[in-house]
């Protein structure tokens, strides 16, 4: 399936229920989003995904249930807006290799996910989004996540992960060896510096020890951001983490960080 130069979206799945498969997708220069899944409740899956030139790469929004899983690479570059934007309510996202390249705003957006949604990626190297951006943006979700073994870099500016009003204490995950470089902000906690954005998420970066080894790192300005972070809402384990930057901890933060 291929689409050039598209004067809305390159693919639109909107209100679409049954099992639909897409095979490889490609789409290039498109005014609106790459792909574009609306009000659906199918079960969707393709064979690879490559977006390039974008409002959004994949705005897959208001679905309720349902799947959407593509099981080899899913490629994002030069869009206006977020890479890839996941919303819904108990729906389950899962992709294989991810990379998200040039993103004008969120890398990654998995704000609109609710109902212990799940966003399941592999492998996934994040080069590059908008500077006052993040490149995984959990802000507000309820949902269950796993990454795998991830690279996250920008430059200098912006946030590699925010976590900031995550709901409900989710387990999220990113595998051992992965890394946040050339950022303004590691990992941001409560981004309004409060416990009003207080995270609230079982998060773990790396494997989740450091005795054997720590193979894990995060390289920025502030390391990890927790300054307002609730230390009764939410575990957040940074056991693997090599760290080069200054911490931003609030006096009473410790307790939460394991």
């Amino acid at each position: 399936m291929t689409s050039t130069n598209a004067p809305t979206s390159g693919v639109i799945l909107n209100t679409v229920g049954g099992t639909l498969a897409l095979g490889n997708v490609s789409v290039t220069s498109s005014t609106g989003a790459g792909v574009s899944m609306t009000a659906s409740t199918a079960a969707v899956s393709a064979t690879s995904i490559t977006v390039n030139g974008a409002s959004v790469g994949l705005s897959l929004s208001e679905n309720t249930g349902g799947t959407f899983t593509v099981s080899g690479t899913t490629a994002v570059s030069n869009t206006t807006g977020d890479g890839i934007a996941l919303a819904g309510t108990g729906v389950s996202y899962i992709f294989g290799t991810t990379n998200v390249t040039a993103a004008g705003q969120d890398a990654i957006d998995l704000t609109g996910l609710a109902g212990n949604a799940t966003a399941n990626f592999g492998a996934t190297t994040i080069n590059g989004f908008g500077h006052a951006n993040d490149g995984v943006n959990f802000t507000g979700a309820d949902v269950t996540s796993a990454f795998g073994v991830t690279s996250i870099q920008n430059g200098g500016f912006g946030t590699g992960i925010d976590l900031s009003s995550t709901q409900n204490d989710r387990t999220i995950t990113f595998a051992k060896t992965s890394s946040i470089t050339s950022v303004n902000v590691g990992v941001q906690l409560s981004a309004g510096g409060t416990t009003a954005t207080t995270a609230n998420a079982n998060f773990t970066f790396g494997d989740g020890e450091g005795v054997v080894d720590k193979a894990s790192t995060i390289s920025a300005t502030t390391t990890v951001a927790a300054v307002g972070l609730n230390p009764a809402s939410g575990t957040y384990n940074f056991q693997d983490v090599v760290f080069t930057g200054t911490p931003g901890f609030g006096a009473s933060a410790g307790s939460a960080l394991l």
